[in-house]
């Protein structure tokens, strides 16, 4: 279950209730934001000063409700804010698309590789755009579970497409 919601402790009991065995949440309802100052984009908001003791205790509470854990970040949050967590969380999600049907962002290959280099054995997802045309770039940054759900939904054949992700990915 990927809970994309501004308040993700409320929903770890429900969601252990339905069924699900696994709980990734967004660091971004744990994080201090406010306006960039100026810059390029000042448009764009400054993520930082994460609640980490917040967001501990969201972890604790999925894992006391038989659940693995999963740790997402949008686009515009840094990488090193989720470092803090990786010790307890079962994988890291980095989103790679602002919204649902986006293009794919691969400017957020780094994050990835950034993740891979320093920790070899996590499980690091990559969700938003992914197609047969993007998915060496996510295996060779090292992500190793990828999300695709327009290039399925969008195809006449959406076993081709599995197949051929898969058979990039292993190449």
């Amino acid at each position: 279950v990927h809970m994309m919601v501004s308040k993700p402790r409320q929903w770890v009991q429900p969601m252990a209730s339905a069924g699900a065995n696994q709980y990734t949440f967004h660091l971004e309802p744990f994080c201090q934001i406010g306006s960039t100052g100026g810059g390029s984009d000042s448009s764009s908001p400054a993520i930082g000063n994460v609640d980490t003791e917040a967001c501990s205790e969201c972890i604790r509470h999925i894992r006391e409700n038989g659940m693995r854990v999963g740790l997402g970040i949008s686009p515009d949050t840094p990488v090193h804010l989720v470092f803090p967590f990786v010790e307890s969380v079962d994988q890291i999600l980095v989103m790679t698309v602002h919204q649902a049907s986006g293009s794919f962002m691969s400017d957020m290959m780094p994050k990835v590789k950034s993740l891979r280099d320093r920790y070899a054995t996590l499980d690091i997802e990559v969700d938003g755009g992914v197609t047969p045309d993007n998915v060496a770039q996510c295996a060779s940054a090292g992500a190793n579970v990828l999300v695709s759900g327009t290039a399925l939904i969008k195809s006449p054949d959406p076993a081709a497409v599995v197949a051929r992700l898969k058979s990039v990915y292993k190449s």
